[in-house]
């Protein structure tokens, strides 16, 4: 429809409050290799934008015990049909032994459709 056309034509990729290269990267990987990306998104990674300010815990609800930590970041992708995406995700560390572990995928929000040149 002529709304969701006006839609896609603003959309714009998020802006990212955290800046840590090494995290960023580490994220890409993860994400590349998760089953979502393999079965359902495809499309090459254009850039990642961390979308929270820092990382927040969750902790057990009875004893408090810190379960992992999580953040949300933006990925823009190019499909093969020249489009282009951003997908919500969440990434988490576990926390074992007094310490976080590696960055895992957790999941992906609703993708939407954003004009290529829109991803700065």
């Amino acid at each position: 429809t002529a709304a969701d056309v006006n839609k896609t034509k603003k959309a714009e990729f998020p802006k990212p409050l955290m800046t840590d290269k090494k995290l960023e990267q580490e994220m890409i990987s993860v994400f590349k290799s998760s089953n979502t990306y393999k079965d359902r998104i495809k499309g090459d990674v254009v850039k990642l934008s961390i979308t929270d300010p820092d990382w927040y815990i969750r902790r057990n609800e009875v004893t408090g015990i810190i379960l992992h930590r999580y953040i949300r970041a933006s990925i823009a992708t190019k499909e093969k049909d020249g489009t282009c995406t951003v997908w919500p995700t969440v990434f988490q560390q576990d926390y074992i032994g007094n310490k976080f572990a590696k960055t895992k995928f957790d999941g992906v929000g609703d993708p939407y459709k954003i004009p290529c040149e829109n991803i700065k």
